[in-house]
């Protein structure tokens, strides 16, 4: 076997590891980048969705109030009602 078939022996056989390592470091910073991407989503939506909580807990108070009022009302109403 001459030098160079020696050489484009190794190269043969180091080609496709060297390849695979290639191929999974460019997985790996696309799946990396990937990730990253998600993480970002789900912060803005944990943002979003704690915003949405408290708008709709300041809406429930809101109509706690005013079903308290009603309340009161209807029960001054039936006193009133009751007294004629």
């Amino acid at each position: 076997m001459s030098s160079s078939e020696s050489k484009q022996s190794k190269v043969n056989y180091f080609l496709p590891i060297i390849t695979c390592i290639v191929a999974i470091a460019v997985s790996y910073g696309t799946l990396d980048a990937q990730v990253s991407e998600l993480e970002k989503r789900v912060s803005t939506l944990e943002e979003r969705t704690l915003v949405q909580l408290e708008t709709l807990n300041d809406g429930v108070t809101n109509l706690r109030v005013e079903v308290a009022k009603v309340s009161n009302d209807l029960e001054w109403l039936k006193k009133e009602m009751s007294e004629k």
